[in-house]
């Protein structure tokens, strides 16, 4: 099994410690994440169907910011900003969220 390789090191990006193979793997995952924050944007599910409609409230208070009232993950943008390749192997990308605070947030949102 190929061994896996952290791209973030004390929050600094580190390519220059990865191979051919694990770079074009990051490459790969970059591309991928850029198409999952395309559909997010446009407010497209996991199956590119439209999104849940919001509640009412959440609606109103993201109206209000001047938002939009559709679901596009996005209120104030720091967890999807966050969001980047973790960690690589020659196989595989891993993504997650760099932030110690939007990783405590996402998890609560999971359960």
């Amino acid at each position: 099994m190929a061994q896996s390789v952290r791209v973030y090191v004390k929050k600094q990006l580190r390519l220059d410690l990865l191979t051919f193979r694990q770079r074009d793997m990051y490459e790969i995952g970059n591309a991928g994440l850029e198409a999952v924050k395309a559909r997010l944007a446009a407010a497209k599910g996991p199956e590119d169907a439209p999104a849940k409609p919001l509640k009412v409230p959440y609606a109103r208070q993201k109206s209000r910011r001047f938002l939009g009232n559709r679901r596009t993950l996005r209120f104030t943008g720091k967890m999807l900003d966050n969001l980047k390749i973790r960690t690589v192997s020659e196989t595989a990308a891993k993504a997650g969220l760099t932030s110690r605070k939007e990783r405590t947030k996402g998890l609560a949102n999971a359960r």
